[in-house]
């Protein structure tokens, strides 16, 4: 995809159709011909998912988004202006969601340290330079979000923060995959079209 400013990489497992369509709704409304969708579906783990999707970006910075996550319907008219300048790593508010009630913002997720004395990054919920992200890849390891930050953290030189909530982080307490009783998340069928989505499994 000739001139990608932005590709968003949606790792996702079976079972999570519903919340999957909600995220990539999210995303095509508002994705010009500048954004790449990379999904990378299958049972693989999320540290794997996201470093081989790094490899296989055409976008010159990327943005991990989970599954039950999704974007706000503003998050592109703001955040692709702020990459025209190319900066290392953009930052906005993340409006975090719990078991279906507000939570608060975070200008990361609340899990992450702090980028030394900027409170807006780097976290993988941002939008990243994809070299950087091909450098580090990304753990299987239940504080991979955290790793990433501390990496990128010493290769981020540029950073633009955007104070909006630009990103919904949609967590139910009992787990981040499925709730309660096992059943997965149900938020309906949102309209997407699977032919403007890059599906690349993981090999």
């Amino acid at each position: 995809m000739v001139g990608t400013l932005l590709t968003v990489v949606v790792p996702t497992i079976p079972g999570r159709e519903s919340v999957l369509s909600r995220c990539l709704w999210s995303i095509q409304t508002q994705a010009p011909g500048s954004v790449e969708v990379l999904v990378v579906p299958g049972s693989g783990q999320l540290g794997d998912k996201a470093t081989m999707a790094a490899h296989l970006a055409e976008g010159r910075h990327m943005v991990l988004v989970d599954d039950d996550d999704y974007l706000a319907a503003d998050y592109m008219a703001h955040v692709l202006p702020a990459l025209e300048g190319d900066p290392d790593f953009v930052g906005y508010r993340i409006l975090q969601i719990v078991n279906g009630r507000y939570h608060g913002s975070a200008t990361t997720r609340g899990d992450l340290a702090q980028f030394g004395r900027v409170e807006h990054g780097p976290t993988p919920k941002g939008a990243t330079r994809t070299a950087i992200w091909r450098e580090l890849g990304m753990k299987n390891h239940y504080t991979a979000d955290r790793m990433w930050h501390d990496a990128a953290t010493r290769l981020v030189r540029s950073s633009v923060f955007i104070d909006r909530n630009l990103y919904v982080y949609d967590h139910h307490e009992r787990s981040s995959v499925f709730i309660g009783d096992g059943s997965p998340l149900e938020v309906g069928t949102w309209p997407y079209d699977p032919a403007l989505v890059r599906w690349v499994p993981l090999g």
